[in-house]
């Protein structure tokens, strides 16, 4: 009976979190570890769990770069097939944003190689 009252109030606020459905049922009813219950029913909601905004657990320790394309992000994809390249490889500068690609046909650590070794000739040595 408890479960189906929280559920009933909790969805009847509009899923507004543990606080305000604990308040709505306390104004007409008390049990043992009834703010333990509200709690658990709030945070094992679907509704709340798929609407609320994801907060991380700890803060991101953000590192910037003295200089551009030391610090480098790799990343290959999908792309629309076109004279038979069908991926393309990317690399973009953590500090300045700038975005260097190639289209491959097919995604290999010698293709990858060259992608990384043509930045480092161009640019010197980099961080992945």
């Amino acid at each position: 009976m408890q479960k189906k009252l929280i559920k009933s109030y909790h969805f009847d606020s509009g899923h507004k979190g543990r606080e305000v459905t604990y308040n709505l049922v306390k104004r007409r009813y008390f049990w043992n570890g009834m703010w333990n219950q509200i709690s658990e029913a709030v945070r094992c909601c679907p509704t709340c769990q798929a609407h609320a905004p994801w907060r991380p657990l700890e803060r991101v320790q953000h590192t910037q770069p003295f200089d551009p394309m030391v610090k480098v992000h790799f990343d290959c994809q999908y792309m629309p097939v076109d004279q038979g390249f069908k991926y393309l490889a990317e690399a973009r500068c953590d500090m300045t944003g700038w975005v260097e690609a190639i289209p491959l046909k097919k995604i290999t650590a010698n293709a990858l190689r060259r992608f990384a070794v043509n930045l480092i000739y161009r640019f010197g040595m980099i961080s992945v």
